[in-house]
């Protein structure tokens, strides 16, 4: 099965219905991660600018990285409510596989392994 290229201006219809796909460039792309997880990037699994997780709906990056990339945040929003972390966190989230995984990692991590 071969993921759809999509125009910039068609990124958004994707996103919202959670539907694998990478712009016509390669430079953003949506998929799933896990079951509970789809992600948008923009240039590079170090910039996820959108996640859809199961529990809490859409989370959005906050930070700006380039012109492009503010372009690609705009152009594939999913245009519904979004609930706003920075990068790390975002990362952090993505890593964990889903936000009930993420929060439960950050309830049972001691301080020393956090300082790791």
């Amino acid at each position: 099965m071969s993921i759809p290229r999509v125009s910039n201006s068609e990124m958004s219809d994707y996103v919202c219905d959670r539907k694998a796909f990478t712009n016509t460039n390669q430079t953003c792309w949506g998929e799933w991660k896990t079951p509970e997880m789809y992600v948008v990037y923009s240039y590079g699994t170090h910039f996820p600018i959108y996640v859809w997780d199961e529990h809490m709906g859409w989370l959005a990056n906050t930070d700006k990285f380039s012109v492009t990339t503010s372009r690609h945040q705009n152009q594939a929003h999913p245009r519904a409510f979004t609930r706003r972390y920075d990068t790390a966190d975002i990362k952090k989230i993505v890593q964990a596989g889903s936000y009930t995984k993420y929060v439960a990692d950050r309830i049972t991590i001691t301080p020393e392994q956090e300082a790791a």
